[in-house]
């Protein structure tokens, strides 16, 4: 490997989980790194002893056009402050990638980390902005839906999974999948929004969703602010697609 880095996948989750912690400057829990790995799969960079880089990728299922594809959610990517700048974050990301083995990759990348993910092949689709505001008089029932090119298939075992992350606290209400996040009711799964009307007008709920889309515009209509967005980036199968629907629970997956 350049500059003496070597790059290999690490499954003892107090390693990762000190390593997560180095990268963002923040606490990690020990059971959040846990849960990921039950189902994906870490990889790290190391210069001689030291692990300096993470790179974490989830399985998903995407279907466009008829067809299933396996794609790989990249999540939790980060390099130790005094590691930055150079070539590592590229590089350790297509290792990781190669030894997924997905025919597609999919990541919702902040505005920092972006400049990286085209740098290594990625390509921007689109973005997504968290938007909250007040149930109106009359629910949803007459939104637009929008124009995927692909969708996330999701099962019974990834949902089991997925609504077990520690420290969150996950309800169902009429088929609403959501969890109340400062003061919000926060759906997580969007393809059940339209029957947000079920918690009552005047109730403050938020969606993450397609920035500049039909359900965007029409709750940006009645007075929905967006918090804040993210860019999705795609590489490989996807990039083919019109545009990729990327759920709500998959963002909340960080």
């Amino acid at each position: 490997m350049k500059s003496g880095y070597w790059f290999s996948e690490e499954d003892c989750v107090a390693k990762v989980t000190a390593l997560l912690s180095a990268c963002y400057e923040r606490p990690y829990d020990r059971k959040y790194v846990e849960w990921m790995g039950r189902v994906g799969s870490w990889f790290v960079a190391r210069c001689g002893d030291e692990d300096i880089g993470v790179y974490g990728v989830l399985p998903l299922i995407y279907k466009t056009g008829g067809v299933l594809i396996d794609v790989g959610l990249v999540n939790n990517v980060g390099v130790v402050r005094r590691h930055r700048g150079g070539s590592l974050f590229d590089d350790l990301g297509r290792y990781a990638m190669a030894r997924f083995g997905m025919s597609a990759y999919l990541g919702v990348s902040n505005s920092l980390a972006l400049k990286g993910h085209l740098r290594a092949g990625w390509s921007h689709s689109h973005d997504v902005g968290l938007v909250e505001g007040a149930v109106p008089s009359g629910g949803f029932d007459s939104w637009c839906p929008e124009d995927w090119g692909a969708r996330h298939v999701r099962g019974h075992r990834w949902r089991e999974w997925r609504y077990s992350k520690p420290g969150e606290c996950y309800k169902v209400n009429d088929g609403v999948v959501y969890k109340v996040f400062d003061g919000a009711v926060q759906i997580v799964e969007s393809g059940e929004f339209t029957r947000a009307g079920v918690f009552g007008v005047g109730t403050r709920i938020g969606l993450m969703t397609t920035a500049g889309g039909s359900t965007w515009s029409r709750l940006i209509a009645v007075g929905f602010k967006e918090q804040f967005r993210r860019h999705v980036v795609v590489r490989g199968l996807l990039t083919e697609c019109l545009l990729p629907r990327v759920e709500p629970c998959d963002y909340d997956t960080f």
